[in-house]
């Protein structure tokens, strides 16, 4: 079980940055580190394309070396854990503003954190980010467009949000159908 001598926030952004020059020696990044209980899972991409299962189960054994000699998970992580290391899939998490960067123009749904005054779900697209800011068109049916600059301190989770194309939809197996 995960200790909680140490914010989430905080383990996963040290995990990142830890994990990172592991991930480029295979050509990956570090896209999200998330710890939930006994599970510390890594999420891996490849700016240029999708990742195969056989790079999935190299990544997994380069991590997993990684992480037997960093100190911070045998401190959160007393007693065993469990190892997921997978890709993002369709839908990205944004952490980071690289992350936003990346994905300007992209459409996303983001959660802004309790101490922020007014609506807490927004979904949009992103215009614009720096260091600081996130600037997002809001998604309303009706003009004018509503731009939003949202602090990166405010956001407490984000994501991209995948469309189908038109003509399609999803069905419970998560295959498409016309």
């Amino acid at each position: 079980m995960i200790k909680k001598d140490i914010s989430y926030e905080e383990l996963s952004n040290r995990l990142i940055d830890a994990l990172a020059p592991s991930a480029q020696t295979l050509g990956l990044q570090v896209l999200d580190v998330n710890c939930t209980g006994d599970v510390l899972q890594v999420v891996l991409e490849d700016p240029a394309g999708p990742i195969d299962s056989s790079r999935i189960e190299a990544a997994s054994s380069v991590i997993s070396a990684a992480l037997d000699i960093l100190q911070i998970v045998d401190e959160v992580y007393p007693h065993s854990y469990v190892l997921e290391v997978s890709s993002p899939g369709l839908e990205r998490i944004l952490r980071r503003p690289e992350h936003y960067q990346r994905f300007v123009g992209a459409k996303v749904s983001l959660k802004l954190n309790a101490n922020v005054v007014g609506e807490r779900r927004l979904v949009g697209w992103i215009l614009g980010a720096n260091e600081q800011l996130v600037t997002i068109a809001l998604d309303f049916p009706v003009a004018p467009v509503d731009v939003r600059e949202i602090r990166m301190i405010d956001i407490f989770r984000a994501r991209t949000v995948f469309e189908w194309a038109s003509g399609e939809k999803k069905i419970d197996s998560g295959k498409r159908i016309k």
